[in-house]
């Protein structure tokens, strides 16, 4: 998303924090002024980003079995961006209450749309 001024924040936990960081720092990266790795958060705290978020976005390597923040985002009105693995893409209905990608293209497309979207 270079050239936005759209920010990125990442939030619960990270199995390989050390991975995070070096991709993080990586110079063609340059997301620093972007991204921010809050790390766990309270239940307060996440509902307040949740709220004043333009959308959720899940789209870890992991498989994700139930993707209660998903559900979490859905219940307060956000659209939610998946990848399309697992149950996800069942819970999401792709242009109606969110998108379900497979790659960062998809990703970065999903985010404008719901930028320039009424």
């Amino acid at each position: 998303m270079r050239g936005t001024d759209v920010k990125l924040y990442m939030v619960g936990p990270v199995n390989d924090q050390g991975y995070l960081v070096e991709i993080l720092r990586k110079p063609e990266v340059r997301v620093e002024d972007r991204v921010k790795y809050l790390g766990v958060v309270s239940e307060e705290e996440k509902f307040r980003l949740i709220d004043g978020s333009l959308a959720v976005i899940l789209v870890s390597d992991t498989l994700e079995a139930e993707g209660i923040a998903v559900k979490e985002a859905m219940v307060r009105g956000k659209p939610v961006i998946v990848r399309n693995r697992g149950a996800l893409p069942y819970l999401v209905k792709d242009g109606i209450n969110g998108f379900v990608v497979d790659g960062e293209e998809e990703i970065t497309n999903a985010v404008s749309r719901l930028r320039h979207s009424p």
